[in-house]
């Protein structure tokens, strides 16, 4: 069955009614969505509404609720992934689609001495390829895509949520079942193409305890890569 995040107010005691033009066009004319078809809404707060459609316009679908149940499919540890900002727009949509896939909780785009962007455009279309990544990969919830940090504000930002591991090359293995054990969440930092510069790991450093040093293995991987590599070290 097709799945769909909708709003709150979607919600009207035993129906569903969608009133956003895209999601209309979406089940309307791309799915070819029929009276009688079975469709999955979703609330963002972990239930999900098997329901059946029943009624089409221009304006206005309606569907009606046949079952409530709750979505288990979300990790009990979360993953805050604090993602430096790509030179590519490309590579840093890969990154939010798959680490939607593997269940990050949030995203914090990371501004870095080494960025060559300070800003990311497209913020719509970011958060909807996360939610279509969520619906795909079947979760209760869409994660949240915070506002841009500087690399300090970010380990501030982090060390109040708890602290967290810092991707490094060559840096040795921490023992993650320790991690995993003391924090319910867990905040993972990665570096842009060319990775944290000195005076970055330096400032990491001067958070003492907060963070440790995460290697991801012997050979140097791409931003995009480190990312999933990470997300599925912590939770794997």
């Amino acid at each position: 069955m097709h799945r769909f995040f909708v709003s709150e107010q979607s919600f009207r005691q035993n129906l569903v009614i969608i009133e956003d033009k895209d999601l209309i066009a979406q089940i309307a004319y791309v799915l070819r969505g029929r009276k009688g078809d079975l469709v999955v809404f979703l609330d963002n707060k972990g239930f999900e509404y098997e329901s059946e459609l029943i009624s089409f316009s221009k304006n206005k679908i309606s569907a009606k609720i046949l079952n409530k149940k709750e979505n288990l499919n979300e990790e009990k540890q979360e993953i805050v992934l604090y993602q430096a900002i790509t030179k590519s727009l490309d590579k840093f949509e890969l990154i939010l689609q798959k680490c939607t896939e593997l269940g990050v909780k949030a995203f914090v785009p990371v501004i870095t001495e080494r960025c060559q962007r300070d800003f990311l455009p497209k913020k719509e279309r970011l958060e909807k390829i996360i939610k279509e990544a969520a619906e795909q990969s079947e979760r209760g919830i869409v994660p949240e895509l915070l506002e841009e940090l500087n690399f300090e504000s970010a380990l501030k930002s982090a060390a109040e949520n708890g602290g967290g591991v810092v991707c490094y090359e060559r840096k040795l293995k921490i023992e993650l079942k320790e991690l995993k054990i003391r924090n319910k969440k867990i905040n993972i930092f990665i570096g842009p193409e060319g990775g944290f510069s000195d005076k970055e790991i330096e400032l990491v450093k001067s958070f003492g305890d907060k963070f440790r040093f995460m290697s991801l293995g012997k050979r140097i991987l791409r931003t995009e890569t480190a990312a999933i590599v990470a997300v599925v070290r912590i939770l794997f």
